[in-house]
């Protein structure tokens, strides 16, 4: 027989809920305005999200786009 647990193990795929942001959240963390964020979803343009019913973030995708986004000046 299988056993279960609850919570089930961390995965290295799933980040921690606590780091699940709301738009607005995302927004604030990225310093732009959630109609910003909207636009760049529509556009395809902005950090990575989740569609589960209502649309979320996670932290570390919302660190790596703006790493991405990073200029070396020379």
């Amino acid at each position: 027989m299988t056993e279960f647990t609850f919570p089930p193990p961390a995965s290295p795929t799933v980040p921690p809920l606590g780091e699940r942001m709301t738009p607005a959240q995302a927004a604030e963390y990225l310093g732009v305005s959630p109609h910003t964020l909207r636009n760049w979803r529509a556009a395809g343009t902005g950090p990575a999200f989740y569609a589960m019913g209502r649309v979320f973030y996670w932290r570390r995708d919302l660190d790596a786009f703006v790493a991405s986004r990073r200029v070396n000046c020379h």
